[in-house]
């Protein structure tokens, strides 16, 4: 009976680095896709020179279909007046975005281990960038 009750104790703690290495490869696909969806929108706000509502619409719509969330779990803060380009550097022409999404999983079997899902940190992409939109002459 020993015996049996220790296969099965090493059967679950072999099962958790298996389940762990799934975990981390969904989590990084998941990190990959967030980053080109938002380095795609940033483009477009580039060259826009703000934010629109139907770039935030677009990004939302796109995160949530790629990563599984809800548009509500998503933080976005963004520029949303329009920055104009210059011929020298000034900070305040700057678009800014910053855009957060929760991380669902990152321990596997973590309720057999006794962690909490719940204290999760959310992912983040945060930056600025320069905005090509040509004031009117």
């Amino acid at each position: 009976m020993n015996n049996f009750i220790v296969n099965i104790a090493m059967t679950f703690i072999t099962l958790f680095f298996v389940l762990q290495f799934v975990v981390d490869q969904t989590n990084h696909k998941h990190r990959v896709d967030f980053n080109n969806i938002v380095e795609a929108s940033v483009q477009d706000a580039r060259k826009e020179g703000y934010f629109t509502p139907e770039i935030i619409d677009d990004l939302k719509h796109d995160i949530s279909q790629k990563l599984y969330i809800s548009e509500d779990e998503i933080v976005i803060q963004v520029t949303t007046t329009p920055k104009y380009r210059t011929n020298a550097y000034n900070p305040s022409e700057l678009i800014q975005y910053k855009i957060s999404v929760p991380t669902k999983k990152i321990i596997a079997m973590a309720s057999f281990f006794g962690i909490d899902e719940s204290k999760n940190p959310n992912y983040s992409l945060s930056g600025e960038v320069s905005s090509e939109r040509l004031a009117d002459r």
